[in-house]
């Protein structure tokens, strides 16, 4: 299978992405706390485990309202512009925020293959997985699968 490090992808799936991909907005609320340096998250989606990455200091673990409820972790840099909280209650160190990100994205329609995220974890990408770039950032690229994709992303 054929992996793509994040540098390759930059050069050569990005451009691809910005010239036909569309503007998607998350709409979603999603549930968030602060990570513990050292906490290891799998990131398990409907068709099976995307990645994993490692808690550093700073950093959160955001959880979808998905169907599967994937868990994955943000470093405090790209979580706080990307997610405003909902009031200040908070049940067991998880806190409701909504998510006001975007990303430009497009479907992969080729074979499968194995992309090397930002923070230097593989993720498969499979046929229709969305492949995004955060809005306005442009400065890295990744998968979300297809289900979960659409269960939290609109068009505009």
């Amino acid at each position: 299978m054929r992996v793509i490090t994040q540098e390759q992808a930059k050069q050569n799936i990005l451009s691809r992405i910005l010239a036909k991909g569309q503007h998607y907005r998350k709409c979603t609320h999603v549930l968030a706390r602060p990570a513990v340096p050292g906490e290891r998250i799998d990131t398990i989606t409907s068709d099976g485990k995307e990645t994993t990455n490692v808690a550093r200091d700073g950093d959160w673990v955001v959880e979808n309202q998905t169907e599967a409820r994937e868990q994955y972790i943000l470093t405090e840099t790209k979580f706080l512009p990307r997610y405003d909280p909902v009031g200040n209650i908070s049940v067991m160190g998880w806190q409701a925020f909504q998510a006001k990100g975007s990303v430009i994205a497009m479907p992969h329609l080729g074979p499968e293959l194995v992309l090397v995220a930002d923070w230097g974890e593989i993720m498969p990408v499979k046929p229709m997985d969305m492949l995004c770039t955060p809005y306005p950032g442009r400065n890295e690229v990744y998968r979300i699968a297809a289900k979960e994709f659409h269960e939290t992303y609109k068009a505009g």
